[in-house]
């Protein structure tokens, strides 16, 4: 097997001031414009990039594959390219993740129906328990999902609701019988247990400079 390593793949991308972030064979090139930038001259100058990082290919004998190279621009109103996955999530251009959640509920909602077919086999707290073995594919991307519309993230704690009523237990009792939160609250807590993390220095770098502390240089 062999390992091809291209470290100095940053010199052509830092020529056109770009931030790359290489993942196993993987090559990302990130770059902000300013909001005022027009989208054709984002991707000519993204293209500019592209040649560059070929022209190193051809030198150092790296070859890219086509079917893999897009180009992204992100803008909650002028974003354009098409849906990508990044870490597993899939994200649209203009960072909706509609898609994201409508993808996500499509592989929960024929589990759930399931689980539903055999409730009069298990009681409750089983079929709470069944329900919960789901939680990963739910929430495996709530990092990402976090800045999601409310209605959208509403249709989680409609899907648990949903399964609850079924089964005949309201959602104070399951949470307070079953420890079976809603959704919402576990997002919630997830994410203020990263920060929790971030404070005691024991996340991942890559969020110290996501989340920088706040100094009062007049304080």
């Amino acid at each position: 097997m062999w390992n091809v390593f291209f470290a100095d793949i940053q010199v052509p991308v830092s020529s056109t001031v770009g931030q790359e972030s290489v993942f196993a064979d993987d090559l990302s090139v990130f770059k902000k414009f300013d909001r005022f930038v027009s989208n054709d001259e984002i991707s000519r100058d993204m293209h500019v990039c592209r040649v560059r990082v070929h022209k190193w290919g051809r030198v150092n004998r790296v070859e890219f594959d086509p079917g893999k190279e897009h180009v992204i621009i992100l803008h909650p109103i002028d974003g354009a390219g098409d849906p990508f996955k990044f870490l597993g999530c899939l994200f649209d251009c203009k960072l909706l993740m509609n898609q994201a959640v409508d993808k996500i509920l499509s592989q929960v909602r024929p589990k759930v129906k399931a689980i539903l077919r055999t409730s009069q086999h298990y009681d409750a707290k089983d079929l709470i328990f069944q329900f919960k073995t789901m939680c990963g594919i739910m929430e495996i991307h709530n990092g990402g999902l976090f800045h999601a519309a409310s209605y959208l993230l509403a249709k989680f704690d409609s899907v648990q609701n949903h399964f609850l009523h079924e089964i005949e237990v309201t959602s104070s009792d399951a949470f307070l019988e079953y420890n079976f939160a809603p959704p919402t609250l576990r997002r919630n807590i997830g994410v203020l247990g990263l920060i929790h993390k971030r404070v005691l220095g024991n996340a991942h770098p890559v969020f110290h400079q996501l989340l920088p502390f706040f100094i009062d240089v007049f304080g």
